[in-house]
C-alpha cells in the first residue's frame, strides 16, 4: 500500500470510528433527556438518521462543500403535550445527575421505552417491555426482602434464570413478604376499584410475554393497551400507592 493508500485507509477508519463514537455519545444524551424531561417520543438514532441530514465537509485546503442524502428528513411527530411542555430547572438538574452516573438506570429507560412503544402503537413491544419491567420489579423486591442467608436468596443471586417465574411469584414471594404475589396485589384491589383485576392482569401479561417470545403469539391493540395500563398500575401501586391515570400528567414516569 502506497502513502496515498495509507492516508485514505486511515481517513476512512477514523471517519467510521468518529461517527460511531458520536452516535454512542448522542444516544447516551438522548436517553438521559428522555428520563430527565419525561419525553417518551424521543428515540435513539442510527446511521440512517445521520445520512438523512445535511453534512458540511471542509477539506484540508479550506474548500467547503455541503452534501445532502436522498433520505427525506421526517417531521417532528412528537405530540404537543411533550413538545410544548413548560421547562423548569428540575429536568435540567435531573439530566445533569443522570449524566454524572456511570450508566443510566435500567428501570427508567425501560419505562421510557414502554411509553414510547405505547405512544407509537408498537403493541408487541408493549407486551415485551411491560412483562420485562414487571418481572424485574418482582425480582428487585425478592432481592431486597428475602432473608440473606436463605437458599432462595443465594439461588436467586446466582441462578435466577433457572427459577420459574411462577416460583418467584409464589413460594419465593411468600418467603420474602409473607404472601404470594397474587395475595399481595389483591390488597391493592381492595383499596380501589381502579385496581380491580390487577393481580390477574399482571399474571396475564407475564404469560403473554412468554407466549409472544417463545411461540410467536399474535398481539393486537387490546393486548398492547392492557399491557401498558397493567404495568403502569403495577408501578404506581408500588411507588405511589395510587392508581395510574393516563390523563394525569402530574405523576408521569
Amino acid at each position: 500500500m502506497d502513502a496515498v493508500g495509507k492516508r485514505l485507509f486511515a481517513s476512512d477508519v477514523l471517519k467510521k470510528q468518529s461517527l460511531q463514537f458520536g452516535l454512542r455519545l448522542m444516544n447516551h444524551l438522548i436517553e438521559a433527556y428522555r428520563i430527565a424531561y419525561d419525553d417518551p417520543s424521543e428515540r435513539q438514532i442510527g446511521i440512517a438518521d445521520v445520512l438523512a441530514a445535511a453534512m458540511v465537509i471542509e477539506l484540508s485546503d479550506g474548500l467547503r462543500q455541503a452534501q445532502h442524502s436522498g433520505i427525506s428528513i421526517g417531521a417532528d411527530v412528537r405530540r404537543a403535550e411533550y413538545r410544548d411542555r413548560p421547562k423548569t430547572d428540575a429536568p435540567a438538574v435531573s439530566m445533569a445527575r443522570l449524566l454524572s452516573l456511570p450508566s443510566l438506570p435500567f428501570s427508567a429507560i425501560a419505562v421510557a421505552e414502554l411509553r414510547k412503544t405505547h405512544l407509537y402503537g408498537q403493541y408487541r413491544e408493549c407486551v415485551v417491555w411491560a412483562g420485562t419491567i414487571i418481572a424485574n420489579v418482582i425480582e428487585d423486591i425478592l432481592l431486597q426482602q428475602l432473608p440473606k442467608g436463605s437458599v432462595e436468596y443465594k439461588r436467586l443471586r446466582t441462578k435466577s434464570s433457572e427459577i420459574r417465574g411462577a416460583t418467584k411469584r409464589g413460594s419465593y414471594f411468600q418467603l420474602a413478604t409473607g404472601r404470594a404475589l397474587r395475595a399481595w396485589l389483591e390488597d391493592y384491589e381492595r383499596q380501589s376499584n381502579l385496581w380491580k383485576g390487577l393481580a390477574s392482569s399482571v399474571e396475564a401479561i407475564l404469560d403473554q410475554r412468554n407466549l409472544l417470545l417463545h411461540r410467536k403469539k399474535a398481539i393486537g391493540v387490546k393486548e398492547g393497551q392492557a399491557a401498558f395500563e397493567t404495568c403502569m398500575n403495577f408501578l404506581y401501586a408500588i411507588q405511589y400507592g395510587v392508581p395510574f391515570n393516563p390523563e394525569d400528567s402530574s405523576r408521569r414516569f
